[in-house]
C-alpha cells in the first residue's frame, strides 16, 4: 500500500461496529414478483410482500386442500449481492395412452404360409384347405415396443420454470408459483442436473400446484453479511503515518475488482470504516447498505 495520498473513489466514514446504515439507491426497481421473508429480516413490509414464516426445509410435499411443493435451492454469495435467475424444470409423467402403460403395442403381420390369405391349396388333394399356421385368420399378432413412449409404459412433457433470485435476497426468503397439473407425478430438476430435487405423486383432483422456493445462501470465503451491510472478514494493514495524516487504501469490492477507500486524518487502530452504497439491496426501503472495513496499524509492534 503506498503512503501517497490518491484521489478517493469510494466515500467512506468511520463508526463504531453497531451503528448500521442505509443508502437510498434509485437506480433499482421493485420486484413484484412474490418474495416472501420471514419476519425478523424487515422491519416494514411491501405490499407485494407477506409476512409470514418461510417453508421449513428439507424439500418436501404437502397434501390438503392445495396440493403443494416446498423446495430449496442454493444461492451463492454473489448471486445473492447481485441478483439472478435461475431454472427449474419439471418434468409431468403419466400412464401412455397408445400402449396403456405396457410399453407394447400390438401390430398385425401377415401370415407367410398363406399370403395373409387365410386358405391354401393342398398340393396333394388340389383343394383350398384352411391355413393350419394362422388357423385360417391370414393375420397374427405381433407386440412391439410402443413407438410414443419408447417402450416405457410413461409419457412425459416437460415445463421450465424461471426463478428470479432479487439481489438482496437472504436465506429463508422465498418465492412462489402455481404450475399446471399434469399427468400422475412430477419430478423436479434444477437446470443442468440429473439429480432430482423432488418427486410429487399428484394426487386429488385440483388443476393446480403450488410451488414455493426456498433460498439458501451460500457462505463467502472473504465476507459476511450483517443485515444489508458487507463486513470484510480480513483486516486491511496500514501505516500508521498514514492513518495518522490521512490517505487510501486499496480493498477488495464484493462485486469485483478493487476500491480505493479513503482513510481520514488520525484514524485509530482498529478502526472501522464504511464505503456507502457497496452492501446489500433492501427492496423494502429502497436503500442500499454499506461495506465496513477494519483497519489495523502494520507497525503496531506485536
Amino acid at each position: 500500500m503506498s503512503d501517497a495520498p490518491v484521489q478517493p473513489e469510494a466515500k467512506t466514514h468511520t463508526h463504531s461496529p453497531n451503528h448500521h446504515h442505509h443508502h437510498h439507491h434509485h437506480d433499482h426497481h421493485h420486484n413484484h414478483q412474490h418474495t416472501h421473508t420471514p419476519p425478523h429480516t424487515h422491519g416494514h413490509a411491501h405490499e407485494h410482500h407477506h409476512h409470514h414464516a418461510a417453508p421449513q426445509y428439507p424439500n418436501h410435499v404437502i397434501h390438503g386442500p392445495q396440493q403443494s411443493v416446498h423446495l430449496s435451492i442454493g444461492v451463492s454469495f454473489e448471486e445473492s449481492l447481485s441478483g439472478t435467475s435461475k431454472y427449474l424444470i419439471v418434468e409431468y409423467e403419466e400412464t401412455c395412452g397408445v400402449c396403456a402403460g405396457t410399453g407394447v403395442t400390438v401390430e398385425n403381420h401377415g401370415c407367410d404360409m398363406c399370403s395373409a390369405e387365410g386358405v391354401y391349396v393342398d398340393p396333394m388333394s388340389g383343394r383350398m384347405a384352411e391355413c393350419h399356421h394362422c388357423s385360417g385368420y391370414g393375420l397374427f399378432e405381433v407386440g412391439r415396443p410402443c413407438r410414443h413412449c419408447d417402450g416405457h409404459g410413461l409419457a412425459s412433457s416437460t415445463v421450465e420454470q424461471k426463478v428470479a433470485v432479487p439481489p438482496g435476497v437472504s436465506s429463508g426468503d422465498f418465492k412462489e408459483y402455481m404450475l399446471p397439473r399434469l399427468g400422475e407425478r412430477a419430478m423436479f430438476y434444477m437446470e443442468h442436473s440429473d439429480i432430482p430435487l423432488a418427486t410429487v405423486p399428484m394426487q386429488g383432483t385440483k388443476e393446480a400446484l403450488a410451488l414455493a422456493v426456498r433460498f439458501e445462501v451460500k457462505e463467502h470465503p472473504y465476507y459476511d453479511r450483517e443485515g444489508h451491510n458487507i463486513i470484510l472478514k480480513a483486516p486491511v494493514a496500514v501505516s500508521s503515518s498514514l492513518a495518522q495524516r490521512g490517505g487510501t487504501v486499496t480493498v477488495p469490492n464484493p462485486r469485483g475488482g478493487v476500491l480505493q477507500v479513503e482513510v481520514p486524518a488520525g484514524c485509530r487502530d482498529g478502526a472501522r470504516l464504511s464505503v456507502e452504497g457497496k452492501g446489500f439491496w433492501d427492496h423494502y426501503s429502497d436503500s442500499v447498505g454499506d461495506l465496513h472495513v477494519r483497519l489495523v496499524y502494520s507497525d503496531r509492534g506485536y
